[in-house]
């Protein structure tokens, strides 16, 4: 029996010692590691030991006895980083039950409800575990802000005595009826059948198991990962849960890639299907042959001959350029296509990476290591991506945020050393057409202005949106529509400025052609385009960028000169309010002003004050430049 279970929780939530005694809990460790000392079994990796965060997905598997019978728990720990969001996605794909950790101390954070809310939209069963009672039992207020997470009630499964000790209904013989009612509730059968049963209380539990895997609601129980508190109650419920292996319209999906420091490159995927030693995955029409299954345990690696539905595994990823071809979010079959059979080869996870560096091997015969290091580096990270500047040649690394770039770029040393120069990370620039042009006449002529060839009459308006479009009033050829229409999207992809362009609606009423080359008109059309668009665009563009939302969490003593830095930076400061012994500042900045600013935040708080970062950059959420210096073109 196999249960799937992520742990998903806001920076500082105390998941990675929550997860460590779990595997304590289990039998795996004689003793839970610690972050502080970096002896931690899930962070693994130099960065994640050094930081004390986790920075990649890990998952590992336990065996748990849970009345007789022995389960099978495959634990995927998620990092509490915005930056590293990409990675709780992936995760989401292969996770049955999610367990969201909610720190007492902090309360419901803005990623609480991030996750909260994508974990809901998935309909995936949720747990909610409330840690680090050991510092405190005044709770009340966070339970009833978790009213406000979900569509669906939260009942507490716990409770404390009247000698303030922490009870769990679960294991009580007495009924807590204040409590427990609440577990049946959501079904009108249930109810009676409680009223009228000998053993009521197996009914309350029934009510609140079923209610769980039906997304009625969300048992919420308090306990400490530091202590063990709770935890053993936690695994118990979900070993008792009747749940049943999804079905799926193909037989297996990668949600995680890694390249091993002993296995090489390694593909992680959930199974719909059983598997075995010799049978074919096909991904996109190619068979590759299972040689190798592997199940990774804490410490170690276990090779399988077959593989049950419902298990995660890891499989060696096919050399040469198929591996290339593997992506987050892509679907396998043990069957080849059907003739005619039209299959969906991925959910893959798209993102739009806003912030980049620039990167030079110090040497230009380090140039080939670099780029097949920075392929590593994007291959594993799905929050990644690289590409070479058209205007300048660079380099570019491209990812999530500020922490995610330093993090790569540090792993990125790890791989060849100091063999690359960077520039400081910077933050995407676009912009906005904010003007109108109605039917305006574009040409395009020849011998200094005297032989006209092509002209035009165009009106320039704004887009509603971002988005960019080309409108026709006029019948011309289709090659004659498809220029046009590439022509104004290859100028507005980099403007007159070196930045994207956005918000731009051209409507082409007529066209003028004096000349019978077809393949000339295209040429001229061209060149008509790119000079009117840079002349009517001159002087009707307004610089953006993306904006962050913050959050900022620090002692009271520190709130005065964080206030001041953030008015040095052009912050806006929303709002403020007390949590525990903290302050809590909510605010938003254009993402641009805010690089750098955890470093400070840290230093002038002692490590005490923390900060989470949510970008943004759509049609309703950017921020307003001044300056048109081009930073990274979109």
């Amino acid at each position: 029996m196999i249960r799937n279970i992520g742990i998903f929780a806001h920076i500082d939530a105390g998941k990675t010692t929550f997860v460590e005694r779990i595997l304590y809990e289990t039998g795996e460790l004689s003793s839970p590691g610690s972050v502080e000392e970096g002896t931690t079994e899930m962070d693994s990796l130099p960065e994640e030991i050094s930081r004390g965060i986790s920075i990649t997905a890990s998952t590992t598997q336990v065996k748990y006895k849970y009345k007789k019978e022995t389960y099978l728990i495959n634990l995927i720990d998620t990092p509490g980083h915005l930056d590293f969001y990409s990675q709780v996605d992936a995760a989401l794909m292969a996770v049955d039950i999610a367990i969201l950790l909610i720190d007492v101390t902090a309360g419901i954070r803005s990623q609480t409800e991030l996750i909260a809310n994508k974990i809901s939209h998935l309909k995936i069963p949720i747990l909610i575990f409330l840690n680090k009672i050991d510092r405190t039992h005044d709770i009340e207020i966070l339970q009833k802000d978790l009213k406000r997470l979900f569509d669906f009630p939260s009942v507490k499964v716990y409770y404390f005595d009247e000698e303030d000790r922490l009870r769990y209904t679960l294991t009580e013989k007495e009924i807590n009826e204040d409590l427990e009612l609440s577990y049946i509730e959501w079904s009108e059968p249930l109810t009676d059948k409680y009223f009228k049963s000998k053993t009521p209380k197996k009914i309350l539990l029934s009510g609140l198991k079923d209610g769980l895997i039906q997304k009625k609601l969300i048992p919420v129980f308090a306990g400490s990962g530091l202590y063990g508190e709770g935890v053993r109650e936690l695994l118990d419920l979900i070993c008792s849960l009747k749940t049943e292996s999804e079905e799926k319209n193909f037989d297996a999906q990668l949600f995680k890639k890694q390249i091993h420091p002993y296995l090489g490159r390694i593909s992680y995927l959930k199974l719909y299907s059983e598997l075995k030693i010799g049978d074919f995955l096909y991904h996109n029409e190619v068979a590759c042959p299972i040689t190798k299954i592997i199940c990774l345990i804490p410490g170690g690696v276990h090779e399988l001959r077959s593989a049950e539905k419902n298990s995660i595994i890891v499989i060696p990823t096919p050399e040469g350029e198929e591996s290339e071809t593997w992506r987050i979010g892509d679907f396998f079959w043990l069957d080849p296509p059907l003739e005619d059979e039209d299959r969906k080869f991925s959910a893959r996870l798209n993102y739009k990476r806003e912030f980049a560096v620039a990167l030079e091997p110090e040497k230009e015969e380090f140039r080939s290591e670099l780029n097949h290091s920075l392929r590593d580096l994007v291959w594993e990270d799905p929050g990644l991506s690289h590409r070479i500047r058209s205007d300048t040649g660079q380099l570019e690394l491209l990812g999530m945020g500020e922490l995610h770039l330093d993090v790569s770029l540090k792993r990125l040393t790890s791989f060849i050393g100091e063999k690359f120069l960077k520039r400081e990370i910077r933050v995407a620039r676009y912009q906005i057409f904010t003007g109108e042009k109605e039917k305006v006449y574009w040409k395009h002529s020849a011998n200094e202005g005297q032989f006209q060839s092509l002209g035009l009459t165009v009106s320039l308006l704004k887009s509603k949106s971002f988005e960019n479009k080309v409108n026709f009033q006029t019948k011309i050829s289709k090659s004659h529509m498809q220029s046009i229409e590439s022509s104004v999207m290859e100028f507005l992809s980099h403007g007159p400025d070196g930045m994207a362009v956005y918000g731009v609606k051209l409507e082409v009423h007529s066209v003028e052609d004096f000349h019978s080359d077809p393949m000339h008109t295209l040429g001229l059309t061209k060149v008509a385009i790119l000079q009117g668009l840079k002349s009517e665009l001159d002087g009707n563009l307004k610089t953006i960028g993306p904006i962050s939302l913050f959050e900022i969490l620090v002692p009271f003593s520190s709130v005065g000169t964080v206030i001041s830095i953030l008015n040095k930076r052009k912050a806006k400061v929303i709002g403020m309010d007390v949590v525990n012994d903290r302050t809590r500042i909510h605010g938003e900045a254009s993402a641009e002003s805010l690089l750098g600013f955890f470093a400070s935040l840290r230093n002038l708080t002692q490590g005490k004050g923390s900060l989470t970062l949510e970008t943004h950059f759509n049609e309703n959420k950017y921020s307003s430049l001044d300056e048109k210096e081009s930073l990274l073109p979109g």
